[in-house]
């Protein structure tokens, strides 16, 4: 699903932002939400001949949104008087950006963890990050025992003082 987003397919992701509908609105995600703005915005990409399809899918979407994102709506209700001109013409033209479906595809990634109960990081990474971040501190407080001359409470296997 999170490849289907990335190749500007919202299918899977709405069935499945949809099934778990309850779930996602309990964590107060904004995920179904980002995935019909992206649907929306597909269907104004084809330009004034859309308009009436467009319209048609925010009354049919939109009404459960309108509490947590009545700015945003407004906004992309504001886009349908650039049809004439086009979007990418138009001071809504990030709505188009391929950054919100970044944004989306890294938010479907999370949630979906997040719902699922499952860590979005493997162990292994968790585990390197970890290392990576302790090490550089742990280097820093040997060379300092070192440079003090404190050999006798560090033992020949590098290990830390007791």
């Amino acid at each position: 699903t999170w490849e289907a987003i990335h190749n500007r397919d919202l299918t899977p992701a709405l069935q499945w932002a949809t099934h778990y509908s309850d779930k996602l609105e309990a964590k107060h995600s904004a995920l179904e939400f980002k995935l019909h703005r992206l649907a929306f915005m597909q269907i104004l990409s084809r330009g004034i001949e859309a308009q009436k399809e467009a319209i048609s899918y925010a009354r049919t979407y939109f009404a459960k949104f309108v509490h947590r994102f009545q700015k945003d709506i407004q906004s992309l209700m504001g886009t349908l008087m650039y049809l004439p001109i086009g979007i990418q013409n138009s001071p809504y033209r990030h709505l188009m950006a391929s950054e919100m479906w970044i944004e989306a595809a890294d938010s479907f990634i999370k949630d979906a963890c997040s719902v699922l109960g499952i860590n979005k990081d493997s162990p292994l990474s968790v585990v390197v990050n970890a290392g990576c971040t302790a090490l550089p501190a742990l280097l820093n407080l040997k060379q300092v025992m070192l440079s003090r001359q404190v050999m006798g409470i560090w033992n020949g296997r590098d290990e830390l003082p007791n």
